[in-house]
This record gives C-alpha cells, sequence and structure tokens, in this order.
C-alpha cells in the first residue's frame, strides 16, 4: 500500500513509489534528533525538559483475532531494531473507538474498507474531522488539504476529480500521517438485492449468513439492521 487510495482504482497516483524499509537511515534520522542509547539499556533516550526520556509508546490493536496481535508484535519487534520500545496492547471494539475518537493514544493498528466509487476524503482526512472527534484519528490537515477535499467532492467532471485526488494523495505521501501496510488486490461483487453488507480482509471477504434479502414491497428490511450498500 503506498497511499490512501488503493491501487486497483483509477484515481490511484501512480506517480508515487514505495517507501523503501531504511534501518540504518531511521537510525541516523533519530540521532541527529538527539536520540540515543546513553545508557546502553537497548532503548534510545533523550533529555527533555531537563529530565531523560527513554522512548516508548503503547501500541493499541483489537482483540478480535489472532491476527491482530501477531501483526502487532511484528511491528513491535522492527521497532526495537531501532532501540523504540512499544508496548502491544489488546483493547475491544469499543475501547479501540474511544481512545481513537478521544485522541487518547500512542499508536493505533487498524485497517479501512472501501468501495469502487469514487474517493471521498472528507471523513478520514478532513481538518474538521478532527475538531469534532471524527474519524481523522491522524490529525492531518491545513487549510490547503482541506480546500482541495472540498474541491474533490464537488467536481463533477472525472478527469478533472482524479487529477485533484492525484495531488491529495500527494499530500499525504509527502506528511505520511499513517504508515499503510498492505491492501486487498480482490474484488467482491454482491447483488443489490441483498442488505447488512459486510467486507472482510480475510477470504472469501464476506459471510453470507450475515446478508439479508432486502424486501421488494416493504422497502428495506431492518433485521439486524440491514442497509442497502
Amino acid at each position: 500500500m503506498i497511499s490512501n487510495v488503493s491501487p486497483m482504482k483509477k484515481e490511484f497516483n501512480e506517480t508515487l513509489t514505495p517507501l523503501l524499509y531504511d534501518q540504518v537511515k531511521s537510525a541516523k534520522l533519530l540521532a541527529d534528533a538527539g536520540w540515543t542509547d546513553s545508557n546502553h539499556n537497548g532503548t534510545i533516550d533523550k533529555e527533555l525538559s531537563g529530565k531523560r526520556v527513554e522512548m516508548n509508546a503503547d501500541l493499541f490493536y483489537l482483540n478480535t483475532s489472532p491476527d491482530w496481535k501477531n501483526m502487532a508484535m511484528l511491528i513491535a519487534e522492527s521497532f526495537e531494531k531501532a532501540g523504540i520500545k512499544i508496548n502491544a496492547v489488546a483493547v475491544d471494539i469499543n475501547a479501540y473507538i474511544q481512545k481513537a475518537k478521544s485522541h487518547d493514544f500512542d499508536l493505533l493498528l487498524g485497517s479501512w474498507g472501501g468501495s469502487s466509487l469514487p474517493e471521498d476524503y472528507t471523513q478520514l482526512w478532513h481538518s474538521e474531522s478532527w475538531k469534532n472527534h471524527g474519524s481523522n484519528y491522524s490529525g492531518f490537515g491545513n487549510p490547503a488539504s482541506d480546500a482541495l477535499i472540498d474541491s474533490i467532492s464537488m467536481e463533477l467532471d472525472e478527469s478533472k476529480r482524479f487529477e485533484l485526488s492525484k495531488r491529495f494523495q500527494q499530500m499525504i505521501y509527502d506528511d505520511q500521517p499513517l504508515v499503510f501496510l498492505y491492501c486487498n488486490m480482490r474484488r467482491n461483487v454482491i447483488h443489490k438485492r441483498f442488505g447488512n453488507v459486510r467486507i472482510f480482509a480475510d477470504r472469501p471477504g464476506v459471510q453470507l449468513n450475515m446478508f439479508r434479502l432486502l424486501s421488494t414491497n416493504h422497502g428495506i428490511t431492518m433485521e439486524d439492521n440491514a442497509s442497502p450498500h
């Protein structure tokens, strides 16, 4: 995953290239910023406001699947090579969302689902979605990026919208507010007569027992909070 848009979509900015994993360069950047292992305990530290501070952080992940734990452990091991202590903390979905929306975290491990529709960046990237405790968990945004998001949402010409979208992806790429890991390279096609659709990362990507057939006579069935997709 290179940007905040799937490479399977037409509006993906193909000029962007994957960032290389360079542990030596990472260590140099940290050292240049004053983070070194002065006490030789395996964790880099720095004096801040007259106090020696070790670089460590909590990484919150969902306790709903062993996969989340495995990923969190791999991330912690990778950070440890750079002298950064990561405390992987499993939480339930309610605690996870509460911490995310209240900005009460160091690091979050999560995922987002997308669709084949044109991208709308408002929910995840507009600064208002940070100020109002929405889904912009990273706090990314400035007047320029907000104006670009607003322009994208209003542009009806597809070619112009895609160009604006590629410019916005470049802004995300330059700032790296999130570390993008990977995305699924497959498609799920579901007939519009079904509601309560949920898409999952694990194959086959859907759970058929969750589907609800939408009523042809009385509109949408409300069974299990079904909704059309």
